[in-house]
């Protein structure tokens, strides 16, 4: 359930490479109804889906040469979920985040960094997760806000069990992809993320 969204690009460009897995890419939703096309529409330049059912952090550093940057300024990465769910360890998600944002930021590409966690997750945890290493998880995205890293977290509102937003048990619906694409709106504005000032 994880996604990645990449926001890549040269100086004079402002193009957007997303890279995420199902939670950004609209699972069984029509195009126009994913996280990513929602925040294509509120801005002006060209965001480029690339966002993958099952994506997972791991997967992503073996492809990191296959992604076209020629023309991308910045990165929005989503990812985490499913690496997670997969019972990857967080110092092993945290080692694999830090080598797709160095191999970005080496290129001048400014990255945003979306933390699947959100703050009604410690509140109740079912059977597939396990409090300790949601912990750890959160820890490892805390690492990356403390060091200078725009993270996007609590995505949705402290509503992650109102199965009203939901498809199924991690998927937004069309109202849940609303939510999530206005955090990020809202976060990436706010910040100014689109200063190309790292």
């Amino acid at each position: 359930m994880i996604l990645i969204i990449f926001l890549f690009g040269c100086s004079n460009s402002k193009d957007t490479l997303c890279i995420g897995d199902s939670l950004f890419s609209g699972f069984i939703l029509s195009n126009n109804s994913s996280v990513v096309q929602i925040v294509n529409k509120e801005f002006d330049y060209r965001i480029i889906d690339s966002c993958v059912l099952g994506y997972t952090a791991n997967v992503c550093v073996k492809q990191l040469n296959k992604f076209d940057l020629s023309n991308i300024s910045f990165a929005i990465i989503e990812l985490g979920a499913n690496d997670f769910l997969l019972r990857k360890t967080a110092k092993a998600t945290k080692e694999n985040l830090l080598t797709i944002i160095n191999y970005l930021q080496e290129k001048k590409i400014k990255v945003c960094l979306v933390s699947f966690i959100d703050s009604s997750m410690f509140l109740t945890i079912d059977e597939l997760q396990n409090n300790e290493m949601l912990v750890e998880y959160h820890e490892a995205f805390e690492f990356f806000e403390n060091n200078n890293i725009l993270v996007i977290s609590n995505i949705w509102n402290g509503r992650f069990y109102d199965d009203t937003l939901k498809i199924d048990d991690y998927h937004p619906n069309e109202k849940g992809a609303e939510i999530i694409a206005s955090k990020i709106i809202t976060e990436l504005k706010t910040k100014n993320f689109f200063d190309k000032k790292h």
